[in-house]
């Protein structure tokens, strides 16, 4: 029976990232800019640490609790390594949750200005454009912006405009759109 436990934990585990890796995560990223995602992985980055410990935990344990024998160092042992092998799952799984929880309610509106980098030529039905925004984007890194047909037709490289963004339940930004 407590095989059968492990094996149902596991599944149930794999059975989540899936459903968050395939069905739900390309959608989120899109949302976004590429700096709030790194912001909210690196608060929740904790979180993701002690899931991932408690999953291997359940996964791992075979020896009732009350009878003293779970304190042998392979098990400890055991459970360390399973919960580094998990964790970029977990990872996965929390902030997939995190970027949905969100935008649960919107909590206010604000503008940052956008530097257009590049203006994706090639593609014209998705109008892209990759750009920074000043003082807040990381050296090297473009965020990828959709504008709506009539911006994306009159914006050049180089060129300065505003972005409004929503801000979600824990303070994230996020539905990027471009306006002159």
């Amino acid at each position: 029976m407590k095989r059968l436990y492990r094996i149902i934990t596991g599944v149930i585990f794999i059975g989540i990232f899936w459903l968050c890796e395939y069905n739900l995560s390309h959608g989120e990223f899109e949302i976004y800019l590429k700096r709030d995602i790194n912001e909210l992985k690196d608060t929740l980055f904790f979180v993701s640490i002690l899931i991932s410990i408690v999953v291997a935990f359940f996964m791992v344990f075979e020896e009732n609790l009350a009878d003293g024998k779970w304190k042998k160092i392979d098990h400890i042992l055991y459970i360390g390594i399973m919960s580094f092998l998990i964790y970029p799952m977990t990872e996965k799984i929390v902030l997939i949750s995190g970027l949905k929880l969100n935008r649960i309610s919107e909590s206010g509106q604000y503008n940052e200005p956008f530097i257009i980098s590049v203006k994706d030529h090639y593609s014209n039905k998705d109008n892209y454009v990759w750009g920074r925004i000043p003082n807040k984007t990381e050296s090297g890194q473009a965020e990828k912006i959709k504008l709506s047909q009539t911006l994306y037709d009159e914006v050049e490289e180089n060129q300065k405009i505003k972005l409004n963004l929503k801000k979600g339940i824990f303070g994230i930004p996020y539905d990027p759109i471009g306006t002159k």
